[in-house]
């Protein structure tokens, strides 16, 4: 069975770390790496994006 999609819901994750900022994660070979607030935005959408536009068909 192939992958739909790049990544799964469980391979974001934002952190609080102060009383308003935040630290962001992206699961890359089952480890979880920092990245910028931009980056994470992209992936994140990009993956909702295909979910939607999969779910729609």
């Amino acid at each position: 069975m192939y992958k739909i999609y790049d990544y799964d819901i469980n391979s974001f994750k934002r952190i609080k770390n102060g009383k308003e900022s935040y630290a962001y994660f992206i699961k890359v070979n089952r480890v979880y790496v920092e990245v910028d607030k931009e980056v994470y935005l992209i992936c994140l959408r990009s993956y909702m994006k295909i979910r939607y536009n999969k779910k729609g068909k």
